[in-house]
């Protein structure tokens, strides 16, 4: 399952949270300039933390998952 969090969070802001090296370069005539979800009904039954929808706050949540012992890196 895939939810959204509040905000809109830069693929360069998650890379640049997580460490890893990147290069910008001019996207494609097919790319996607922007995707964000409305996120205004979720919120009514989520209470996010306040990260929740940062580049910081996804990574963090993304390595806590990958620390567990059952998760399938």
């Amino acid at each position: 399952m895939n939810v959204a969090a509040p905000g809109v969070v830069h693929m360069g802001a998650l890379l640049d949270a997580a460490g890893r090296a990147w290069t910008a370069r001019e996207a494609g005539p097919a790319a996607i300039a922007r995707v964000e979800l409305e996120t205004k009904r979720l919120e009514k039954l989520v209470e996010f933390a306040p990260n929740a929808g940062q580049a910081q706050g996804l990574v963090a949540e993304w390595r806590a998952y990958l620390a567990q012992p059952d998760s399938s890196q």
